[in-house]
């Protein structure tokens, strides 16, 4: 898939409200990974980037923005699967903004929820993997290390 097509399919997600859907890969936005065999709900890499970035470059539109911190939202107070969603999606975003490829930086009074999420679903997310040899909750762990690593940041306290 290229550009132009993700930043129409996140176009039509923002006109549908559908930037949870879209970061979860649901109703038509599956995006699969490209470069290597892994199965995940989508490729944030791209959809982040390319997508929502793209489109608040374009648009200048504050909802756009708005829609977008409502859906990681949404992942983080919900299922234990969307808790992990969110720990890809708050790394590609971070990742994107240290790139110097972000059209906005997020607002980081996420990571206090996020980090209550993760302790509330660890049992669960410990116990669980999605088509890897680590939990979601070691996956969740390596993510913000590697944050650590080439960022000096920290989505956990």
């Amino acid at each position: 898939m290229d550009f132009q097509t993700i930043l129409a399919d996140t176009r039509t997600a923002y006109e549908k409200k559908e930037f949870f859907e879209l970061l979860t890969g649901q109703k038509d936005y599956k995006l699969q990974v490209v470069d290597v065999p892994i199965d995940v709900p989508t490729d944030w890499t791209r959809v982040i980037p390319l997508g929502i970035h793209a489109l608040y470059r374009e648009t200048q539109e504050e909802q756009v923005l708005a829609d977008y911190v409502e859906a990681i939202s949404r992942l983080i107070s919900g299922t234990p699967t969307e808790v992990w969603i969110a720990a890809y999606v708050l790394f590609v975003q971070i990742s994107t903004e240290y790139r110097g490829k972000a059209s906005f930086i997020l607002n980081r009074d996420v990571f206090p929820p996020f980090h209550k999420a993760v302790e509330k679903n660890r049992a669960w997310l410990e116990k669980h993997s999605y088509g890897r040899k680590m939990s979601m909750y070691e996956d969740i762990i390596r993510l913000n290390k590697n944050l650590m690593e080439n960022h000096q940041t920290s989505m956990l306290p």
